[in-house]
């Protein structure tokens, strides 16, 4: 039986138990009442008996004329002298004593006053109350059965449409976000978007990989070929092959690790990070050389994100700087609005390749060092974070690189170490 079913099964139990509770608080509630009501008029009756005694030289006697209104088949009166019945007013019929409440008073010397009241029309009224409770039974059931059903298509809805989403999913066709909500079903809906985006990043990732890989390894893998067929030919001699074969081998390296960095970047990783610490981890890596040229104006900035991922990315625009350009490379950082920005004094890069220069693999020349992955690699993990990545020519002068992060928390001031070498402000 499936989960859906034993659910309908469940909110058809439950109406029914609902509508059964009603039934015997109502045959309950009534009883009492009725119970309630017979023994009041009973007192009530007693009490007018009572006035309506007279005590004679004899015996007590009840004069009829106080009862115009008590005397019916409903009411049965007897006064009685040491057990003995001497005067009574209606007639005493036999039943079940669940039809009849009495009451018996003495009155001294021997005598006792014996009132019973006939309980048939309160039990009457709780008849009709079962009857008519058990004419609306199919009713009743009726509606249970459409409640159980309504509440169970309600509930099942957001499981029906995580089935579809799940099914449009294993096609490699992902589902548009699930409209979440409070509660476990929220929380499940919550997970299960959760786990759509890491898939689908993953495979977006996997996917690049392979054609960033086919693309660019193309080149490096024919020359090799064309090397080792030209050694197999007893074309070139060895001397001259093995540095083509190391330059093809180290540019086919250099890919394959600039491709597993830009697919790995996991925006599942939310770490609170200090910018300025980012930047001293950079330098760390630096000669002495690249130190002096360094001009650091670390003021503070926080943000949340994969902490690898933003420290390649520093990495990759400080190396750059300091590549690209033979002069001082400035280094900032600020808080509120938080952002990175890196500028060197190099020639810079026209206009119409700023936007370019972001995609994999574009390079401003073939005869410049590296994959051409650096700068996309900052873009992707710009936009994984949820910030920007920025390119502009200064006008003094040099490539200007800033990384805007949006919506970072805000924290005090807090100093770094000193670095020998580099320049701060």
């Amino acid at each position: 039986m499936d989960f859906g079913r034993r659910l309908y099964i469940a909110m058809l139990v439950l109406a029914l138990a609902v509508v059964g509770w009603q039934f015997a608080l109502g045959y309950f509630t009534l009883r009492n009442n009725l119970e309630s009501d017979s023994k009041e008029d009973l007192d009530k009756y007693l009490q007018m008996t009572m006035h309506a005694i007279q005590n004679q030289a004899s015996d007590p006697v009840v004069d009829p004329a106080f009862l115009p209104r008590l005397v019916n088949t409903k009411l049965y009166i007897a006064l009685a002298k040491n057990g003995q019945v001497y005067q009574q007013f209606g007639e005493k019929v036999p039943s079940h004593p669940w039809f009849w409440v009495s009451r018996t008073v003495s009155l001294g010397r021997g005598y006792t006053l014996q009132l019973e009241l006939d309980k048939s029309t309160y039990s009457r009224s709780l008849r009709e109350y079962v009857g008519s409770s058990f004419a609306f039974l199919p009713l009743s059931l009726i509606l249970a059965i459409a409640l159980a059903w309504l509440l169970q298509k309600l509930l099942m809805r957001p499981l029906l449409k995580m089935e579809v989403a799940a099914q449009v999913m294993a096609r490699e066709r992902f589902p548009e976000p699930l409209r979440e909500g409070p509660g476990d079903i929220g929380r499940l809906i919550h997970a299960f978007n959760s786990m759509v985006r890491r898939v689908r990043s993953a495979l977006e990732r996997e996917r690049a990989f392979t054609r960033y890989a086919s693309h660019e390894l193309r080149t490096p893998l024919t020359a090799l070929r064309n090397y080792t067929g030209a050694l197999q030919q007893g074309a070139m001699p060895l001397t001259e092959v093995l540095p083509a074969w190391s330059r093809n081998l180290d540019r086919i390296e250099n890919t394959l690790i600039g491709l597993l960095g830009l697919t790995r970047i996991n925006s599942e990783d939310d770490t609170l990070i200090w910018l300025p610490e980012l930047v001293w981890s950079v330098t760390e890596n630096l000669n002495a050389g690249q130190l002096s040229r360094l001009v650091l104006e670390l003021d503070s900035g926080h943000v949340r994100g994969p902490r690898e991922a933003l420290l390649g990315a520093v990495r990759n625009l400080v190396e750059n700087a300091l590549r690209y350009s033979q002069g001082l490379v400035w280094v900032e950082t600020k808080e509120s609005p938080t952002y990175l920005r890196v500028r060197d004094q190099g020639p810079g890069v026209p206009e119409d390749k700023l936007e370019q220069i972001t995609q994999p693999f574009v390079r401003l020349s073939n005869r410049l060092e590296g994959t051409g992955l650096g700068l996309a690699y900052v873009r992707q993990v710009a936009e994984t974070v949820g910030g920007e990545f920025h390119l502009r020519n200064h006008p003094s002068g040099g490539l200007e690189a800033t990384l805007i992060f949006s919506g970072s928390p805000s924290y005090p001031h807090v100093s770094g170490p000193s670095l020998q070498g580099a320049k701060s402000r």
